[in-house]
């Protein structure tokens, strides 16, 4: 198996996707490699995927806080040739009780179901870009094994 080093250089990438230059050296040989689309892609949908996440587990934590108020999440193009989470407060009212006391009280507006789906959906987007990243940097290093 051979090894490869890359150096990354100053400066913006030439790509036009916002990728980083690395100088790759193979047989002492300096090649200008730029990290492709595919890549950052895959790499910003693995973001938004645990983003996703997080924000489910934050939302699913303050199922029982009184007057808690959800966060909705989706996934929208970042214009750069990847994604990222739009976020947005879920202002619905939660379900109003009264306590011993005799005050009101609203329950948060939390959807156990929708949270799960949400879990469920942003482990598919998870999987799907880390085989695409895989795919894409066995694309690089079988493009190494030929030059080398």
């Amino acid at each position: 198996m051979r090894v490869y080093h890359f150096h990354p250089l100053w400066g913006k990438g030439k790509g036009g996707y916002g990728e980083k230059v690395y100088l790759l050296t193979i047989r002492s040989i300096p090649i200008e490699v730029i990290i492709i689309p595919a890549i950052y892609s895959s790499l910003s949908g693995i973001k938004a995927a645990v983003d996703l996440k997080n924000v489910s587990a934050h939302n699913v934590a303050n199922t029982n806080t009184d007057g808690f108020k959800s966060t909705a999440a989706s996934v929208i193009e970042s214009g750069n040739g990847g994604v990222k989470v739009s976020l947005s407060r879920n202002s619905q009212a939660g379900t109003i009780y009264q306590r011993v006391d005799g005050t009101e009280v609203e329950s948060s507006n939390v959807d156990i179901v929708d949270k799960t789906a949400g879990k469920i959906n942003a482990m598919h987007l998870l999987r799907a870009n880390i085989a695409a990243l895989k795919t894409s940097s066995d694309m690089i290093g079988s493009i190494i094994d030929i030059l080398a």
